[in-house]
């Protein structure tokens, strides 16, 4: 298991055995939903190939979206749930972008060899 897999179960062992927090679950579920998409995102790869116009454009563009859903969605503190969801979409929209774009650099296959 990855440690992501661990935090994941942490986090399901904590809201299963603390019950104060389970008023807070599926706020909790939501913002902790934003760890698989930035892992999904590969940031570092662009990074590391100094697309920075790249990774500066898609931020703006997802951080703008995100702002015009939460000034049109959100109205008030009984929309806590959805203004979690509009941050979390503004991030994870653009590492679902880098994820797809991932082609550029890496190819994906399934083999059934193994080499022992």
């Amino acid at each position: 298991m990855c440690f992501g897999q661990w935090a994941y179960l942490g986090l399901a062992a904590c809201l299963l055995f603390f019950s104060k927090l389970r008023e807070y679950e599926p706020l909790i579920w939501t913002l902790s939903s934003g760890i698989i998409f930035t892992t999904l995102g590969c940031e570092w790869l662009y990074a590391i190939h100094e697309e920075y116009g790249y990774l500066a454009l898609r931020n703006i563009c997802f951080q703008v979206l995100s702002l015009i859903l939460l000034l049109t969605y959100v109205k008030d503190e009984s929309d806590l749930l959805l203004y979690a969801w509009t941050t979390v979409a503004g991030s994870a929209g653009a590492n679902l972008i880098n994820f797809l774009r991932l082609r550029k650099y890496c190819t994906w296959s399934f083999t059934w060899r193994f080499s022992w």
